[in-house]
């Protein structure tokens, strides 16, 4: 599906892609108004940059195993509220900017996450991260800003290898470590 195939289309509802489909587009489904539920083929390796951005209406996305990263801005401004992201390698930033997400749990394969991909995501109550993440980037004092997170999960570890006080103190006023289990 070439990129913005479907941009603006405001009567698609519902969309079923074929498993002859390994790639779509940038922007190949954004500002489709009325967009709820959307089917992937397992031969999807990523979600493109803005694929379903502005998709205010999209509520289901079946996510196949088969995607490993989710490009930037995939899910801006969307209505969708949890992910089945266990699969998931890379999340660029604002992925999920001004979207109404409100759980993620980051598989064990996962990488850095990155604080800019829940830019403005004030619905998100549950943040999961492994303990395998080793790393953050971008969890400065703006990360508390920009979400209203009551629970996030890091391993001890990784709250321990942060260098930077601000980092740290950003995030020590929400997160709940392993350990507290």
């Amino acid at each position: 599906i070439c990129w913005i195939a479907f941009h603006s289309c405001r009567s698609i509802e519902e969309m079923i892609i074929p498993e002859s489909v390994t790639t779509i587009g940038c922007g190949a489904f954004e500002y489709c108004e009325k967009l709820r539920n959307v089917q992937l083929p397992s031969t999807l390796n990523s979600i493109s940059e803005s694929m379903f951005a502005y998709c205010r209406a999209l509520e289901n996305v079946e996510l196949p195993t088969s995607v490993k990263s989710i490009l930037r801005s995939a899910f801006s401004g969307t209505g969708i509220r949890e992910l089945d992201l266990s699969n998931v390698v890379s999340i660029d930033m604002d992925a999920f900017s001004g979207s109404k997400i409100e759980r993620i749990v980051l598989g064990e394969n996962f990488k850095t996450p990155y604080s800019h991909m829940l830019n403005r995501c004030l619905a998100l109550r549950y943040l999961y991260i492994p303990d395998t993440v080793t790393e953050v980037a971008g969890w400065g004092p703006e990360f508390a800003e920009q979400t209203a997170i009551p629970f996030i999960h890091v391993s001890s570890k990784l709250i321990k290898g942060l260098d930077d006080e601000n980092k740290l103190n950003a995030l020590a006023t929400f997160v709940q470590t392993q350990d507290d289990y």
